[in-house]
């Protein structure tokens, strides 16, 4: 959290070059519906040289409506450089609906998210993000290594148009029944002055679930959510 709130002056990432993305988050069990999310992000760009984005996302998960769907309710205060090194900072609320399934052996889940990005300088924007993620039926050494693929396309409201695009391969591994996490490269389509641009991000993921009581048969997904 100290890392991701904390300014310090450095340039915004160029376009089409490589970037590293570090994110690790802590989730709690309230009760046998309810988990607490906390999760802070820092990304590099220039070749993963320069800081130019970061952010803390926290909130609420109910889990308890049904086995195949969570509903997330968080806030992310996130700041990042513009191309004079100036900090901007964004407050963004979501809503998550996340529709969850076995199917095949494979685990699948369909992220819906619909956020609001209030914006220090320009016009603020309601954004749509759909996230398909599908993990492979297997698992390799003792770490659980889990492969897993995902897309996700980001739709703005107030152009009415589509702007970007992620695809991910990643890993999940599992340390313990607490700590698990994620290795991933991401492949990013971004819109920009009507033509697009390409960048490639490798990124790490680290999870910690903390329990609070003995709940029974745990339904918790955080340490496998994006």
């Amino acid at each position: 959290m100290v890392f991701a709130l904390l300014c310090q002056a450095c340039w915004g990432a160029d376009d089409g070059k490589f970037e590293y993305w570090s994110q690790i988050g802590v989730c709690a069990e309230v009760n046998k519906d309810w988990e607490f999310e906390l999760e802070a992000e820092l990304k590099y760009g220039d070749d993963a040289s320069q800081l130019y984005c970061q952010n803390v996302d926290f909130g609420f998960v109910y889990t308890g409506l049904a086995e195949w769907v969570d509903l997330s309710f968080m806030y992310k205060r996130e700041y990042e450089t513009d191309g004079e090194g100036r900090w901007r900072p964004e407050n963004r609320p979501h809503l998550d609906v996340t529709f969850k399934s076995p199917l095949f052996g494979f685990d699948v889940s369909d992220r819906s998210r619909f956020e609001y990005r209030d914006l220090d300088a320009e016009e603020d924007v309601w954004r749509y993000r759909n996230m398909i993620k599908v993990k492979l039926p297997m698992e390799f050494t003792k770490f659980k290594l889990r492969p897993y693929v995902a897309e996700e396309p980001f739709i703005d409201f107030n152009k009415g148009e589509y702007n970007k695009n992620r695809f991910y391969l990643g890993l999940y591994y599992e340390l313990s029944d607490k700590i698990g996490g994620a290795l991933f490269y991401l492949w990013e389509a971004r819109k920009s002055g009507g033509s697009w641009e390409d960048f490639h991000i490798f990124g790490t993921k680290r999870n910690i679930l903390y329990r609070l009581r003995a709940l029974g048969e745990s339904r918790s997904g955080c340490l496998y959510r994006y």
